[in-house]
């Protein structure tokens, strides 16, 4: 369904992303880790075409090389990024009735029924919800667009505990529904419960490509691309 060939993404003069090929299955989720200044957000940026890019990316044979974030979209890409995205001034139902698209299997009351919360919180303004409120939101717009593919950009940085529970079950939920999912992603215990396959970046570069299960039979790997740095390391400059 998503397929990078040789992809490279640059902030101005510096390159962040270096011949990264990836792809992702139709129903399927994949997880992409790597530490901080990895490239990861990078990487989902650059299929949505906000950053400068070289190298192809096709969806569903369609070639995003020139297609803004707005056509991306349109094919079916849902992005939910680490700020969250949504409008601020508009209430809960109003960011939710602009999102939704014929043909959605989430409906308003889908949304509603997965997070009670953003049901009592309806007319409220977007700037006025918590953390978890404005990623519950975040996600729901993003279900209630249709999507074919999602991808989240670190979902549960900052979270209460009971909050990442709620969103692993949506996750959960998605993986039975049929959108396939490109999950950013630090808590490797989630990663490792929803994916079916993992990629591992390192500075610009896919250093792992495998199952869950070969991911979990190579601790080498998690140790040496995962692990934090030790003292005195320096991470790369570049925003992630």
């Amino acid at each position: 369904m998503l397929t990078l060939n040789e992809v490279a993404a640059f902030y101005g003069k510096s390159q962040v992303l270096d011949g990264v090929s990836l792809d992702v299955g139709t129903g399927e989720t994949v997880a992409l880790l790597g530490r901080n200044g990895a490239g990861k957000s990078t990487l989902l940026k650059s299929v949505m075409g906000l950053v400068r890019r070289s190298g192809r990316i096709t969806f569903d044979g369609h070639d995003l090389d020139r297609r803004s974030a707005f056509e991306s979209a349109r094919l079916g890409i849902a992005y939910v990024p680490e700020d969250r995205g949504i409008f601020g001034r508009l209430t809960v139902e109003q960011n939710l009735a602009i999102s939704r698209r014929p043909g959605a299997q989430w409906s308003l009351d889908d949304v509603y029924d997965r997070f009670p919360r953003l049901a009592e919180r309806r007319r409220n303004k977007g700037d006025r919800l918590s953390g978890g409120e404005q990623q519950m939101l975040a996600i729901a717009r993003a279900l209630l667009g249709a999507p074919r593919l999602v991808m989240l950009d670190e979902p549960t940085e900052g979270l209460a505990p009971v909050i990442v529970a709620q969103l692993a079950d949506v996750l959960a939920d998605l993986r039975q529904r049929g959108p396939s999912v490109l999950l950013v992603e630090q808590r490797l215990d989630l990663c490792l419960q929803l994916a079916d396959r993992v990629y591992v970046l390192d500075s610009g570069r896919v250093v792992f490509d495998g199952t869950v299960q070969e991911f979990q039979d190579a601790p080498s790997i998690r140790d040496r691309h995962l692990a934090l740095k030790t003292a005195g390391s320096t991470d790369s400059p570049h925003p992630d």
